[in-house]
C-alpha cells in the first residue's frame, strides 16, 4: 500500500476516526481497489454513516484529504471513470517483444467447451470486481450500464446463434441491483434474445438476491418513486425497499462467479487446453531466448536465395 504525503493537514477527532475506519474497511478487502461508492456503502452497512448524498460527498472529501495528507493509501481507492488511455507503449527490441508476448500468450480455453459462460453486470463501476475471476477463468464480461442497448443485444444474439450452429450454448451470469429495474433487466434481456431467435442461452440471475440481502445485510433504500415498475416490484418481492449491488463485498461477487463457473465448465477439456497453452508459452520463450541465432539463420537463408537468383539460367 502506497501512502504519500503532499499536504500538511490536521484533522478533527471525528474526521480522523472516519479515516481510521476507512483504512480498516479497505484492509479487509486484501488489497482490492474500491470505488468511493463501494466504500460508502460499507460505511452505511456498518451503521457508521447514514445513507444520504450529503454523507457520500462528505466521505469523498475526507478520503481525498486523507490521501493528500498521507494517511490513506493511493492504491486502494479507484476512479474507474477517468484515466490515461492510448498507444504510447512499446518494446526495447524484437526479442523483448516476443518475450513479453510469451507472458501474455493465451489459448482460447473456452473454444472446446460446449457450454460457454459470460458475466453481465448492470453497473460499469463494478467491472473492477470482475477482473480477478474473469482473468482466472478467461471470461468475457459486459457492463450493460442499466438496460442494454438494442444494438448490444442484437450483437449478442448473432454471437449466440453462431455458437448454436456449432452445437454450443451459453450461460449468462447476471448481476444487478435488487430494485424494480434490476429484477426486470434479466427478464427483458431474455425476452429480446428470444425475439431475435436465440434458443441456446440460459440467464442465471446471480445477484443481488433476497437471500444475499438477508445473509449480508446491505443498507436498503426506497425503490425509485418514478419507476413504472414499482407496483410490480412490490408484488414480486413484498417490499418497497431496494438494495444496490455495490453494497456486496467484492469477494462475495467473485466467489459466486467462481462457484458457478466451476459447476458449468468441463474440467477435462479445460486441462487439455491449459496444457496446450503451456506448450505454446514454452515455444515462444525458446524463440525469444534464441532470437539472435534465428535472425542469423534467416539472414543466411536469404543470402542463399539471393545467390541462386544471381546465377540465372544457363
Amino acid at each position: 500500500m502506497t501512502k504519500e504525503q503532499f499536504e500538511d493537514r490536521r484533522f478533527a477527532a471525528k474526521t480522523a476516526k472516519v479515516i481510521e475506519q476507512a483504512n480498516a474497511i479497505m484492509e479487509e478487502y486484501g488489497g482490492d481497489q474500491l470505488t468511493l461508492r463501494q466504500l460508502f456503502y460499507q460505511f452505511v452497512a456498518r451503521d457508521l454513516l447514514d445513507n444520504t448524498m450529503r454523507n457520500y460527498k462528505k466521505l469523498g472529501d475526507i478520503i481525498r484529504n486523507g490521501r493528500m495528507a498521507g494517511l490513506i493509501s493511493w492504491d486502494l481507492v479507484q476512479d474507474r471513470t477517468r484515466g490515461l488511455t492510448g498507444y504510447g507503449g512499446g518494446s526495447d527490441s524484437p526479442a523483448s517483444a516476443i518475450r513479453t508476448a510469451s507472458y501474455s500468450y493465451k489459448e482460447r480455453l473456452w473454444e472446446t467447451q460446449p457450454v460457454k459462460v459470460e458475466v453481465w453486470v448492470e453497473k460499469e463501476a463494478l467491472t473492477g470486481v470482475l477482473t480477478d475471476p474473469a482473468y482466472e477463468h478467461r471470461l468475457w464480461y459486459f457492463a450493460t450500464k442499466g438496460y442494454p442497448s438494442i444494438s448490444s443485444l442484437k450483437e449478442a444474439a448473432d454471437r449466440y446463434k453462431r455458437q448454436e450452429r456449432r452445437g454450443e450454448s451459453t450461460v449468462i451470469l447476471y448481476f444487478s441491483d435488487h430494485d424494480p429495474e434490476g429484477l426486470h433487466m434479466p427478464q427483458q434481456v431474455g425476452e429480446m434474445l428470444e425475439q431475435f431467435g436465440v434458443t441456446n442461452v440460459e440467464i442465471r440471475r446471480m445477484g443481488l438476491t433476497m437471500e444475499q440481502i438477508e445473509e449480508h445485510s446491505p443498507p436498503p433504500s426506497a425503490a425509485k418513486a418514478g419507476s413504472s415498475r414499482v407496483d410490480w416490484y412490490q408484488e414480486e418481492t413484498g417490499t418497497s425497499q431496494a438494495w444496490e449491488l455495490d453494497a456486496l463485498k467484492p469477494a462475495v461477487i467473485q466467489q459466486l462467479i467462481d462457484t458457478e463457473v466451476r459447476e458449468i465448465r468441463d474440467d477435462d477439456l479445460w486441462l487439455e487446453a491449459k496444457q496446450k497453452e503451456s506448450r505454446g508459452e514454452r515455444e515462444m520463450e525458446r524463440i525469444s531466448e534464441n532470437y539472435d541465432a534465428i535472425v542469423e539463420f534467416l539472414d543466411d537463408l536469404e543470402g542463399l536465395d539471393s545467390e541462386e537468383d544471381d546465377d540465372g539460367d544457363y
